[in-house]
């Protein structure tokens, strides 16, 4: 039974055999076929390729119009302008007054060097060496207003009188520019218009390359146009002001709206917020460079920590301080404030006393990592209004009475030198 089976499987083998070969054939003469298909495509393609490159470039060739195109210059020549820089104010001169700063005091307000810088306009006002004095001299100027429209009308009437020949005729330069420019580019529109007429009325390939040239030939038109709108514009404008400059209504006109932005940039600088915090800073200077010897007073100082440390769950790497105070008794960082009640109940500002508590943990910190134990001390020196203090170990001290609160810390034995060079004052 078992050798019959055998056989049966022995007879099937030549069957199968030859079924794998014809199929194994067939799918040989498929993939013949198939390549040779990719083969006759890719042929096609790369004849069809070379083909379209060659006619493209021949078209091309035949519609080129380079040669067609006129050399145009656009630019339109340079010209001195006049300007209102003219007006010339002159101010009242003020004596230059210097206050000798104490021996115990270093560097000045930082809110007052920001006013200052300001004031770079106004050199006369640049100078004064405290806030009460600049209200002073901006109070002068807005008195000494019609002197100084006067000076300025005279001064500009004089300057008119040696100008005018001289502006006349940059008025009729300017006004010539538009001129040239369409005496230069205009027959060379009308050269280009006569080709594309002619051509349209030519063969094939002609009338193609009309068309093309007609495209320029609004492009150009468009420029042309444009230029001469900028061209027309320029001199229109600075007919107007050399106008403005010769017709003395005018001039006087100018001057006092001048001087009008002046005063009132003036007085934006005397009674903005950074005036009111620089005038209290330097208050706070004033009051402490009565402190007795052995105290030193630093202003406008950045603590650096040159780390990251942490102070009540925020990153503290650096802190500025309006004035760092160093005494036989202990270091007081002060942070001057002079807000309005509108401003400390408005929640617009940084806190203040969380601000003296970073500036006073940077100094300790830096005091710790020197191996000094120095008692530092946080206090908000104002004469102004301050939000709701909450639990915040920062002591509130009106100005007029800063430098008695810092000669009433209890006694201490504080080496001042030594902190001076840990904290690299």
């Amino acid at each position: 039974m078992g050798r019959r089976r055998n056989d049966d499987l022995e007879g099937l083998i030549g069957p199968i055999a030859v079924l794998l070969f014809l199929f194994g054939a067939a799918i040989i003469a498929f993939l013949k076929a198939l390549v040779l298909v990719g083969l006759i495509c890719g042929g096609l393609a790369l004849v069809g390729f070379v083909i379209f490159r060659l006619g493209r470039r021949f078209w091309e060739r035949q519609l080129d119009v380079e040669a067609y195109l006129p050399s145009i210059d656009w630019t339109l020549p340079s010209a001195a302008t006049f300007d209102s820089t003219w007006v010339r104010l002159q101010y009242p001169e003020f004596p230059i007054t210097t206050h000798a700063a104490a021996d115990n005091v270093v560097g000045t307000s930082g809110a007052w060097k920001d006013v200052v810088r300001k004031l770079e306009r106004f050199p006369t006002l640049r100078s004064a060496s405290s806030p009460h004095e600049l209200q002073q001299r901006v109070a002068a100027s807005e008195a000494a207003a019609p002197t100084i429209v006067q000076r300025a009308v005279t001064d500009a009437s004089e300057l008119a009188k040696q100008k005018q020949p001289g502006l006349e005729q940059q008025i009729q330069r300017l006004q010539d520019v538009e001129q040239g420019l369409n005496a230069r580019v205009r027959p060379k529109l009308n050269m280009l218009r006569d080709t594309v007429e002619a051509l349209s009325s030519s063969g094939f390939f002609d009338r193609l390359r009309a068309e093309r040239l007609n495209n320029y030939l609004s492009e150009y038109e468009a420029q042309l146009r444009s230029r001469s709108s900028e061209a027309r514009g320029r001199a229109s404008r600075q007919e107007q002001t050399v106008r403005n400059f010769l017709d003395p209504a005018a001039r006087e006109r100018t001057i006092q709206e001048r001087l009008k932005q002046d005063l009132t940039a003036m007085r934006e600088v005397a009674t903005s917020r950074e005036f009111a915090g620089a005038a209290a800073e330097v208050a706070v200077i004033e009051e402490l460079s009565a402190l007795p010897a052995g105290c030193l007073v630093f202003n406008d100082v950045k603590m650096e920590a040159g780390r990251y440390i942490h102070f009540e769950g925020k990153p503290l790497m650096s802190a500025q301080i309006d004035t760092l105070v160093l005494t036989p008794t202990g270091v007081f960082v002060v942070e001057v404030k002079n807000w309005s009640r509108e401003f400390a109940h408005s929640g617009e500002g940084f806190s203040p006393y969380e601000q003296a508590s970073r500036a006073s943990y940077s100094v300790f910190d830096r005091l710790r990592r020197a191996g000094m134990s120095v008692k530092v001390r946080a206090i908000i020196a104002t004469n102004g209004n301050l939000p709701e203090k909450g639990d915040q170990k920062v002591s509130v001290v009106p100005i007029g009475r800063l430098r008695r609160y810092i000669e009433g810390a209890p006694p201490a034995q504080v080496d001042v030198a030594a902190v001076r060079r840990a904290l690299g004052l």
